[in-house]
């Protein structure tokens, strides 16, 4: 086997330059939010992962994946911390090194970013801005000191798309073993990402244009499968449970409160119609955690009323199904939003004032999030010219806007709040993709003039 493609070459002094860039300015943040940052979802995190490593949970449940809660667990057990309680100085102690281990990750991540952007025809100096810009990103390396999964899927990603140029440029046993433990661990990492591989991997077939590639895709995705397949049975058999996660049928509550979607479809489940009917009546707040405290508090509690906790699946599921139609036409004016967006907590000062300085880095994130709105549309134009030409650069980059449009679609669907938080871990792929049309584009216009 050559030479892996990070160490092709020696470490040049532009890679020189944004390491060490990238890690002042993540030790400058630092020295403004020194402490790493509780965010509300750290408290279900660090309960359920003390708890599946005391055995009292099991590390496959209906609550959430299992990586991020064993990580900040782990993280503590291993530094002499076990089952320290959130708020505690134990917990503090050992969230220091789950910040310093969230860091590190990233900065390998941008690493990672700059060689695949360099040996997948961009060259070193575009590589590099384009890596610059991503590592300067507030909106992204903020992540880094919060204690939530975003940043670990941030760098997951980074990696899923240097390991999908490897297989467009070569098919082995090892790479597609790779792939496939990678696409594991994001859906373990993050239940939403288990219709990703699905839309990546068969453009692995429409690459090299092979039935026998086409059999190894379907084998990919059949290995894949058994993780999610395994969850679901496992939630059936010990909580009677037929889904993945019951966060995501809450946010599909959220979703249905949002667009005030009559509830009829539901009306069998008596106490839930009741309760909904009449909170839409009373409240105007579509948040879906106030009407499970208003419904029954218990809901909120990891260990609340199992069989009610499964009720709001079979709630939800006959509503949506019902106005499909108006549910998804009224998704689709928040495609913007999702954009756009930022997640309001890594700016709120409720929680930490940050100095001007990063007050003006949050403005330029902004603003370069307009850029890549202008920049879309025309790159889905482009999408289908890459369609034409079944190469490794065209492949990969179609990837990325399949990457994009998950995000998306599924941030616009199965979402209510929190869309620059679910977007922010696509950065990297949405700056990748619109350069790409930009140069694609370029290319074009070379061809048309050298053609006249």
């Amino acid at each position: 086997m050559k030479r892996l493609f990070l160490f092709s070459r020696p470490i040049d002094p532009l890679l020189l330059i944004l390491i060490t860039w990238s890690l002042a300015l993540r030790m400058l943040y630092a020295g403004t939010v020194s402490s790493p940052v509780i965010a509300p979802d750290t408290y279900g995190y660090s309960i359920l992962g003390n708890r599946m490593l005391a055995g009292t949970v099991p590390i496959i449940n209906d609550e959430r994946s299992p990586v991020y809660p064993l990580f900040l667990a782990g993280v503590s057990a291993l530094s002499g911390n076990a089952q320290a309680q959130i708020n505690s100085q134990e917990f503090l102690a050992s969230s220091y090194i789950v910040v310093f281990l969230q860091t590190i990750f990233a900065l390998c991540a941008i690493i990672l970013m700059y060689k695949l952007l360099t040996v997948a025809g961009f060259g070193s100096p575009f590589a590099f801005f384009l890596s610059l810009l991503f590592a300067s990103n507030i909106m992204v390396f903020a992540w880094d000191r919060i204690l939530t999964a975003e940043s670990l899927v941030t760098s997951w990603l980074i990696v899923l798309s240097c390991c999908l140029w490897l297989v467009y440029r070569k098919i082995t046993p090892v790479r597609l073993l790779f792939l496939a433990i990678l696409c594991i661990f994001g859906f373990f990492l993050k239940p939403i990402y288990v219709g990703l591989p699905f839309f990546i991997l068969p453009l692995l077939a429409w690459r090299w244009r092979k039935i026998s590639t086409a059999v190894i895709v379907v084998g990919v995705l059949l290995i894949f499968s058994l993780a999610p397949v395994y969850t679901l049975y496992s939630n059936t058999i010990r909580y009677g449970y037929t889904g993945i996660s019951h966060v995501v049928d809450v946010n599909i509550l959220g979703r249905i409160l949002q667009f005030r979607l009559p509830a009829e479809a539901s009306r069998s489940h008596t106490k839930l119609y009741d309760a909904f009917t009449a909170f839409q009546q009373e409240k105007s707040d579509p948040d879906p955690y106030i009407f499970l405290q208003y419904y029954d508090p218990a809901l909120l509690v990891t260990d609340g009323k199992q069989r009610e906790r499964n009720e709001i699946k079979t709630f939800v599921m006959p509503i949506v199904t019902a106005h499909l139609p108006t549910y998804i036409y009224k998704s689709l004016p928040d495609i913007p939003k999702t954009l756009l967006s930022s997640h309001e907590f890594l700016n709120d000062s409720a929680h930490f004032v940050l100095p001007r300085v990063w007050q003006n880095a949050w403005a330029l994130a902004i603003l370069l999030q307009y850029a890549t709105l202008i920049f879309l549309p025309l790159s889905m134009v482009l999408f289908w010219r890459l369609l034409r030409k079944p190469t490794p650069q065209a492949a990969f980059g179609i990837a990325m806007g399949v990457v994009i449009l998950y995000h998306i679609v599924t941030t616009i669907l199965l979402a209510y709040e929190d869309y620059g938080r679910l977007m922010a871990p696509a950065t990297a792929q949405l700056y990748i993709y619109c350069a790409w049309a930009i140069m694609t584009l370029r290319n074009e216009l070379k061809g048309v003039k050298h053609r006249k």
